[in-house]
């Protein structure tokens, strides 16, 4: 789910879509150079400088020479709504958001656009024995308004701090929304918690996908990001390929399919087109390394299957394999668990009814994995902050608290099954 704001001109950087190829290598590098582009030192200026630490990589996919690996994208593609669904009753403000058109179709081959990296054989780690059975994953959108960025990523990474337990790591953490102002403040964060964070390419609207790795249980063996054929928005699919302290590999990808502009841009097909695309990277990339046991989807999915008037199929029976959705495989039909991280009721930021489990957690083969427990994360607003909020039916303002985003967080902890491929 999207919305932007007037900071949305700025993140874009400019209006013209005609931009020679030099201005586009140059404008990558002043975006890179809001959040750091080097491997190694990516943000240390925001870490404290009274500790002394180890620095955590940054895997970015916008460091390179080579244009051809990198997918041009246009200054327009940040293009969101206020989040009208179509039902009378789900009318969302989001904080007096602003509409800017979407940009142009784009289909786009995977051959030539999709970049990755494969980390040296020097860097992998050892197998430790006494490695946990179980490890959590998680995923999160962070909501790329400027309202409160310090204090909400901040609160994020507390959150993210407190899951992570010894004998259930939280290995992978999954990000949307991620513009360099939020990635600022939360990257160095998740670095001294040990996290290296692998972050899709940056170009011309600094908009995206990242994922944090936690180091000492997980082995980056490679990592890309793949445009999608087909959307307006330049969505796809960032990966990495990563062994586990207990010799188990796994496919780990995060995504932000196509958001709704709208009653006559509901977005459906390109999401049905995408999560297929989607499904068939990570079966062949199962088949092409034999040590990956399973792939993991995480991502804010907007999908809506859940009502009579749905835009979108039921998701299970949309996929062509058998995939596991970790929280309905845990809580089914219960309606006293209805798992949405998008709460219009709930969250304090909001107002309204629009309520959905749009962010979700994906697990294949679905017989490899055995999810045993799945928890709702940042439903609490954050003690003394506020924020201004008009009434779309009488543009009325009262102040609201402030949550960490507009999104909740969605955690998985899963046990892995051994050669079950």
């Amino acid at each position: 789910m999207d919305s932007i704001d007037s900071t949305g001109a700025a993140l874009g950087g400019t209006t013209t879509a005609q931009v020679s190829r030099e201005e586009m290598r140059q404008r990558r590098l002043e975006a890179l150079g809001q959040v750091g582009s080097s491997t190694e030192t990516s943000a240390a200026a925001a870490a404290p400088s009274s500790r002394s630490t180890a620095r955590h990589p940054i895997y970015d996919l916008c460091d390179t020479d080579d244009d051809d690996d990198v997918k041009d994208e246009s200054p327009q593609t940040r293009a969101a709504s206020n989040e009208s669904v179509g039902d009378d009753d789900d009318r969302v403000n989001l904080l007096d958001c602003a509409t800017v058109p979407p940009a142009q179709s784009t289909q786009s081959s995977l051959k030539t656009s999709s970049s990755s990296r494969k980390r040296p054989a020097a860097a992998l780690s050892s197998i430790d024995p006494a490695s946990p059975a179980s490890f959590q994953i998680v995923t999160y959108n962070l909501w790329f308004q400027m309202l409160h960025p310090t204090e909400r990523m901040k609160a994020i990474a507390q959150i993210l701090s407190q899951c992570h337990k010894v004998d259930s790591p939280l290995v992978m953490v999954g990000f949307q929304e991620v513009i360099p102002p939020l990635a600022s403040v939360l990257f160095p964060a998740l670095e001294l918690q040990g996290y290296s964070i692998v972050r899709q390419p940056i170009q011309l609207v600094p908009y995206g996908c990242a994922m944090a790795i936690r180091n000492d249980v997980a082995t980056i063996l490679d990592w890309g990001f793949r445009p999608f054929r087909h959307s307006i928005m330049n969505r796809g699919i960032l990966f990495a390929r990563v062994r586990l302290s207990t010799a188990q590999e796994f496919l780990f990808t995060t995504t932000h399919l196509e958001s709704p502009l709208g009653e006559d841009r509901p977005g459906s097909t390109e999401r049905q087109s995408q999560i297929l695309e989607m499904e068939a990277f990570c079966v062949q990339t199962l088949s092409k390394y034999p040590n990956v046991q399973s792939a993991v989807i995480t991502g804010d999915l907007n999908w809506d299957d859940e009502r009579a008037r749905s835009a979108d199929p039921v998701l299970s029976k949309h996929l062509k394999k058998p995939w596991k959705d970790a929280w309905e495989y845990l809580h089914g039909d219960n309606k006293n668990a209805v798992g949405y991280t998008y709460d219009a009721k709930l969250n304090p930021m909001i107002g309204g009814n629009f309520r959905r489990r749009l962010d979700r957690i994906l697990l294949y083969p679905d017989n490899a994995s055995l999810v045993q427990r799945t928890e709702i994360l940042g439903k609490e607003a954050l003690p003394g902050l506020s924020c201004d909020k008009t009434n779309p039916y009488n543009n009325s303002v009262h102040s609201v608290p402030v949550a960490p985003s507009d999104h909740f967080g969605l955690l998985a902890q899963v046990t892995v099954e051994a050669n079950l491929k």
